[in-house]
Parts: structure tokens; C-alpha cells; sequence
């Protein structure tokens, strides 16, 4: 359970560690849009939808929530050769590890159990 209240900068990371993955997904599926077909859509929609997997997770359990941003970071900074081009990695797994570090400072501070 997460407590209510808390402190000022509590809120604000509780906040950035939900709404970064609601972007990001967010992100990732206007460009789905562009598939020229229903399956095409449908298969560039999966990184979305892992991403708001793992935001589901992370909303009751941070722990579990940032191991599966971190994994989810990794996998696409290997699957899509992030770590050659900066900006490929700042759009597909610079916003999952930013994710998975909010989970997990944020449980560490106690805000989550």
C-alpha cells in the first residue's frame, strides 16, 4: 500500500514514475498509426503495449514495476542496436530506465513498500 500524503518531492516522483511510461507508450503508438495494414498495426502496437504492462505492475509493486522497466529497457536497446545511435536510445530505452530508477528510489525512500 502506498501511504497517502507525503512529502512534496514524494508526490512528484510518485507522479513521474506513472506518467513517463504513459508518455512513452503514449509516443510509441502514434507511430503505430502509421502501419499501412490492421496485423501491421496490431505489431507495431506491442512495445506499448508491454510498456503499459509494466506500468500496471508498477502501480501496485514498485519493485516488480522497475525490474520490468529496467528488462523492457534492455531488451529494446538490444533488440533495436540503441546503444549505436543516442537518439535512438534517448527515444526507445532512456525513458524505461528513467522509469525503472523511479520505481526503484522511490521504494527505497520508503513511498512504496
Amino acid at each position: 500500500m502506498v501511504r497517502k500524503g507525503g512529502l512534496p518531492w514524494q508526490k512528484a516522483l510518485d507522479f513521474l514514475r506513472k506518467a513517463i511510461p504513459i508518455f512513452h507508450a503514449s509516443l510509441l503508438e502514434l507511430f503505430a498509426f502509421d502501419s499501412q495494414s490492421p496485423l501491421g498495426f496490431l505489431i507495431h502496437s506491442i512495445p506499448s503495449i508491454l510498456i503499459l504492462g509494466a506500468l500496471a505492475l508498477s502501480w501496485k509493486d514498485p519493485l516488480r514495476g522497475g525490474i520490468s522497466f529496467l528488462l523492457l529497457g534492455i531488451l529494446g536497446a538490444v533488440f533495436f542496436g540503441a546503444w549505436e545511435n543516442i537518439a535512438v536510445f534517448s527515444l526507445v530505452s532512456l525513458p524505461l530506465f528513467l522509469s525503472a530508477g523511479l520505481c526503484l528510489v522511490g521504494r527505497k525512500l520508503g513511498k512504496a513498500p
